[in-house]
């Protein structure tokens, strides 16, 4: 089963590799698209649609809260629709899922704590594709 193009929106190299590196190996993606920014990120949705958005909330320039508002904002002023959006967090993930499920329930699906194991996010890609 293929959940079709994803858009990760990470700052971190190193999380960024190993995350393609899980979804190509697991062969559930026909791609991933990588932004390390809000900018970047309403740059390729602009021009591609996506099926998931993988959305790490801890981000230097801007946290992931502020960039769900900016997703938010996009959909209003594009009338598109989002995608299903699982946020990543590490440290204090009960929290963060929390404040995101709570501020932008509507938005947020689900959530991946880092550092994630393939059965992890083999078991988060089952639930997406349901």
């Amino acid at each position: 089963m293929s959940i079709g193009q994803i858009l990760v929106i990470d700052n971190d190299d190193t999380a960024r590799f190993l995350l393609s590196r899980v979804m190509y190996r697991m062969n559930r993606t026909e791609s991933l698209f990588f932004a390390k920014n809000e900018r970047e990120a309403l740059e390729l949705m602009g021009r591609q649609e996506f099926s998931l958005i993988l959305l790490d909330l801890h981000q230097p320039n801007a946290n992931g809260f502020e960039l769900l508002q900016g997703l938010g904002q996009w959909q209003e002023a594009t009338g598109k629709s989002l995608p299903r959006i699982v946020v990543l967090s590490s440290g204090d993930t009960d929290n963060a899922y929390s404040k995101a499920r709570t501020e932008y329930f509507h938005m947020v699906s689900a959530h991946l704590e880092k550092p994630f194991t393939e059965h992890h996010v083999l078991q988060l890609l089952e639930v997406e594709g349901e």
